[in-house]
């Protein structure tokens, strides 16, 4: 408001000052700035500079929208933010004052899906595709709507889509869960190809506002019935990852479970017991009348090396001897020996490979308990992860009975246990497993895979088969030791 009579105001404004005034609307300068009264002549110490005056908060609430959107410039360095009590917007004096906060009138999914923020590859393919729609519009040959451009794709996904079923089922399924409609396959070329991201969505969204008369390609078709349900890829994504992970846990499951009875079944071999003490008695004997003769135990893995390497005569190895004993004495305990090591040797992979013209044993062992530990770690991780991108999801969702709302939290739960599961198992499968490697008195951190490889090359000795006659190799060893294992 103009000064009253006790108030002095700011000298008249120069001709420059005036228009300026005229076409700005920053106040004016206030009283005892630069050319009003009592400015300092040159060479005279200015006054102190006063303090900035504190503004007034913003009355309107701080607005988050769920994605990030294109600037929109309604200030800059010479118009200011115009909130209440501020000198850009005294109180009482305009149009401002009768306009309240009108957020909730604005479709906020259409507004954001059409005004989103575009990343750079995406904003150039906008630019260019705005081009394409420039000229469409002036020579009016628009006839179906794309913004896959590539013809080599769009051929690709297009022969893709015909394995599935209409358009609007697979909407159907994806929103209902519906499996018997929807397979795993299939759900998995729909999250590849036709989930539309935003960036896509809002592109269709323009491109039907500007065309509302111009169909859709296929491709199309689907991203606008998917990208309209509402966070369709991330839909997919949780279906998709509560639908595998059955399968993805099983294997992990039941091959521990194994390894378990396997672990088992070595400690309480009573034939392998009778084949360490027949072991020991050996060993004493041939040290006899040294201390090494006295032994009440030995080093397993030493041991059985060394029994393929000390021969007698006829090169007859201490291990061919102790089992041509027991195959003529003690045939019911050697069998006996046979099948309970027999489960520990079919955790090693046996194969023939081509070595200078001749075949040579190869093998590898399948069981390694560190990589069953990475396995549900990373089942655990992704777990969480999509726990996560289901609770996003559902804050976004307002309708109390939307299928993912009411099912997919009971479907995460249901993998999240799976895992937990999965992981007591593996706990006590690496609890077992220390136990028995202390029962033997081995290395207490000796690997599985290293462990496996101990019983199978001391009864399938790598050495000794390479070394077979190529007749007797095919014969004999092929259908033995390496057909099914």
């Amino acid at each position: 408001p103009p000064p009253g009579p006790a108030q002095a105001g700011p000298p008249p404004p120069g001709p420059a000052q005036a228009s300026e005034a005229a076409h700005s609307a920053v106040p004016a300068p206030a009283p005892g700035g630069k050319g009003g009264k009592g400015a300092p002549g040159k060479g005279a110490p200015g006054p102190k500079a006063k303090a900035k005056p504190k503004l007034a908060p913003p009355s309107k609430p701080v607005l988050q929208p769920k994605a990030k959107l294109r600037k929109f410039w309604w200030t800059n360095d010479k118009y200011k933010l115009m909130v209440f009590d501020r000198p850009e917007l005294p109180r009482g004096v305009s149009i401002w004052d009768k306009i309240g906060d009108d957020t909730k009138l604005i479709p906020l999914d259409q507004f954001e899906s059409i005004f989103a923020e575009q990343a750079p590859a995406a904003r150039r393919q906008m630019q260019a595709e705005n081009s394409t729609q420039d000229e469409d519009k002036k020579s009016a040959d628009m006839t179906i709507i794309r913004i896959i451009k590539d013809g080599n794709l769009v051929a690709s996904i297009e022969s893709t889509l015909k394995k599935l079923p209409p358009v609007d089922r697979v909407a159907n399924a994806l929103m209902e869960f519906d499996s018997d409609m929807l397979s795993l396959d299939d759900l998995k070329l729909v999250k590849q190809y036709v989930c539309p991201t935003a960036d896509q969505l809002a592109m269709l969204t323009g491109l039907k506002t500007m065309y509302p008369e111009v169909p859709l390609a296929t491709p199309e078709q689907f991203m606008w019935a998917l990208g309209n349900l509402g966070n369709a890829k991330e839909r997919a994504e949780c279906w998709q990852f509560c639908r595998e992970a059955p399968d993805d846990l099983f294997f992990p499951r039941e091959t521990l479970l194994e390894f378990i009875t396997i672990l088992e079944g070595l400690k309480e071999s009573k034939a392998i017991q009778q084949l360490f003490g027949f072991l020991l008695a050996c060993g004493n004997y041939l040290n006899a009348g040294t201390t090494r003769g006295q032994a009440d135990g030995f080093h397993v893995p030493l041991t059985f090396k060394e029994c393929l390497n000390v021969k007698g005569k006829g090169d007859v190895t201490l291990s061919k001897f102790i089992f041509a004993c027991w195959h003529r004495d003690r045939p019911e305990v050697l069998k006996q020996l046979v099948e309970d090591i027999m489960p520990i040797c079919q955790t090693v992979s046996r194969a023939w490979v081509k070595k200078e013209g001749d075949d040579e044993l190869k093998k590898e062992p399948l069981i390694q308990l560190t990589d069953f530990e990475a396995i549900i770690t990373s089942a655990g991780s992704t777990c969480e992860k999509m726990r996560s991108m289901m609770q996003q999801v559902m804050k976004e969702i307002r309708d109390p009975v939307d299928p993912f709302k009411l099912h997919m939290p009971s479907m995460i739960n249901k993998v999240s246990k799976d895992v937990s599961d999965l992981l007591a198992i593996f706990n006590e499968c690496k609890t077992k497993y220390i136990q028995l490697l202390n029962w033997f008195r081995l290395d207490p951190n000796m690997k599985s895979d290293d462990f496996s490889l101990m019983w199978d090359d001391f009864f399938v000795p790598e050495k000794l088969v390479n070394n077979l006659p190529p007749a007797l190799k095919k014969q004999f060893a092929q259908p033995a030791f390496v057909q099914g294992r």
